[in-house]
């Protein structure tokens, strides 16, 4: 027994050796070709250099601020490699939006299979955001339609529904300090799991088995803490929620069978109300309806549904959550952009904003006669990317950049930085000043964005498949929140008043700074980014 321990540890101690080499060695490689890096040595990498950016800010703020910070030190190229190995593979930061076309549109490269190591776990298998190839296109193709913009102008009324449950709780709490992103968290929860699974959860009155299940799994995924990704209980704890959201999923799927079949029994058309029956239809429709010959729904198709769903139910809620504060946020830092969608919502729904919930249930489309508020929706999400998306390099291929340079790509990651792309001033003019008229002005003029240059659901035919139902939810949240709330920050009563924690306590915890770039609703890591401390505010009806 002593000689097997030995050997392994042996092994194991080889191996670490051989692949810190191997990665150092071909940043050392890179760095004598001269191409773009901050300052490297053997022993650290850029972890050193990537500390001195992220001790600029609170110790929880997103990495990405860190590295969109760096960015603008690299601006000449827009590209350079940083080797953070342990921590990932070395990687390659693209900042411009051309180079991040060449890598997800014009020849895209694959996934990365480390990126979906960490998330597969709340996923639970392969799904849309970890396949490649023809995989990927089949089941592309199947939950299209559950996220068309027909189908979701459809939903609106459904969608509404919850949005008024939402500005109802907003009334319960107002005059208060509260942290406002648990209620919007609460409320695209239960949006999303009625988009595909056409299940009422009612988690903004109470706990729900696959919600809790959910965050307690994005509570234990992270990339910025190496010892929450490398608990050793980790794996044990994820099944056991996942096991939990299986079957909450499993049992809305049975029925949605269930409904199928009972209405191709009697011959009827009824309009699907889920996604997953709209891809229960396609993926029949390809069996020619063999599959409905079965008692049980086909266990292939059963378990990769199962898969997307819970995909969907984690970045449907995370991105939509994120920007929803974010654009009250703005809402309340500038009150000309708010007085501006006030008036564009009365314009079109009436002086009362008690009408606009029944107008949009009946006419949906009005909608989109809001140009103004998607521009402020746009404008937000451009300051507050929700992520990043990285893909895995090629041997043998390379990315351009604006100069005519090839960045190899083996053995690295190609990191797309969305939020240094977005503050990219090359691409954006008055690229710090929140201009939602940069959304509305015509082609040619200077403040137009250029193509590729907003990725918040990023580009190329792997973007978003949720975007139009995201949108949706920002534009009726603000229809219905705008005229009837001020929502005002309130971090510092916060801080009077938050429960404190050990260190705390025992006065031994650190001052330090809290702010970014003088913004305490900095954005923390928890999936996406999102604003710290779950934006604590006091809310007031008008």
């Amino acid at each position: 027994m002593p000689s097997i321990v030995g050997t392994t540890v042996l092994l194991l101690i080889g191996y670490i050796v051989y692949t810190t080499y191997t990665n150092r060695a071909r940043i050392n490689r890179l760095r004598k070709a001269g191409y773009p890096m901050p300052p490297w040595n053997w022993v650290f990498g850029h972890l050193l250099v990537l500390k001195k950016y992220t001790d600029r800010h609170p110790a929880d703020t997103f990495i990405t601020t860190s590295i969109r910070d760096m960015a603008r030190d690299f601006s000449e190229s827009d590209m350079f490699y940083l080797d953070l190995w342990p921590f990932t593979t070395p990687v390659l930061c693209v900042c411009e939006a051309d180079a991040a076309n060449q890598a997800t549109t014009k020849n895209p490269f694959p996934k990365a299979d480390s990126f979906n190591v960490v998330f597969e776990p709340i996923m639970g298998g392969p799904n849309l955001l970890s396949m490649n190839d023809q995989e990927w296109k089949e089941w592309r193709a199947l939950m299209n339609p559950g996220f068309g913009s027909g189908y979701i102008q459809d939903l609106v009324p459904a969608i509404m529904d919850n949005v008024e449950l939402f500005c109802t709780k907003l009334r319960q709490r107002a005059d208060t300090i509260f942290c406002i992103e648990e209620l919007v968290t609460r409320m695209t929860m239960d949006i999303i799991v009625k988009v595909t699974l056409d299940d009422d959860m009612n988690y903004q009155n109470g706990p729900n088995p696959l919600a809790d299940s959910l965050r307690a799994m994005i509570r234990w995924t992270s990339f910025g803490n190496f010892f929450i990704r490398h608990n050793p209980t980790r794996p044990l704890i994820m099944k056991y929620y996942g096991r939990i959201m299986n079957r909450y999923i499993q049992g809305a799927m049975t029925k949605r069978w269930a409904e199928y079949k009972a209405e191709q029994a009697q011959g009827a058309s009824k309009r699907s109300k889920s996604a997953i029956s709209l891809a229960l239809e396609s993926y029949l429709k390809k069996l020619d309806n063999k599959g409905l010959e079965g008692a049980e729904l086909d266990r292939h198709f059963a378990a990769y549904s199962q898969y997307q769903i819970r995909l969907f139910l984690f970045a449907g809620h995370d991105t939509t959550t994120g920007s929803l504060v974010y654009s009250l946020h703005m809402l309340a830092k500038y009150p000309d952009v708010l007085r501006r969608v006030q008036e564009e919502h009365t314009s079109v729904f009436g002086p009362d904003p008690a009408d606009a919930g029944n107008l949009l249930r009946e006419n949906p489309a009005l909608v989109n006669q809001l140009p103004y508020t998607l521009a402020v929706i746009k404008e937000t999400m451009r300051m507050y990317a929700p992520s990043g998306a990285v893909r895995d390099g090629v041997p043998g291929r390379s990315l351009t950049d604006r100069h005519g340079t090839n960045f190899p790509t083996e053995g690295i990651h190609i990191s797309i930085m969305h939020s240094a792309i977005h503050d990219n001033p090359r691409l954006w003019p008055r690229v710090r000043e929140f201009l939602p008229e940069r959304w509305l002005v015509e082609p040619g003029d200077p403040l137009h964005p250029p193509h590729g240059a907003w990725r918040a659901f990023e580009v190329g035919p792997r973007n978003c498949i949720g975007q139009t139902l995201a949108i949706m939810e920002l534009r009726l949240t603000l229809v219905m929140v705008a005229r009837t709330f001020s929502i005002k920050p309130a971090y510092d009563e916060w801080d009077s008043i938050k429960p404190k924690g050990l260190l705390e306590h025992m006065g031994l915890s650190k001052q330090g700074a809290n702010t970014v770039d003088g913004d305490r609703a900095y954005p923390i890591e928890r999936g996406g980014g999102h604003p710290k401390d779950q934006y604590p505010c006091k809310v007031t009806v008008l």
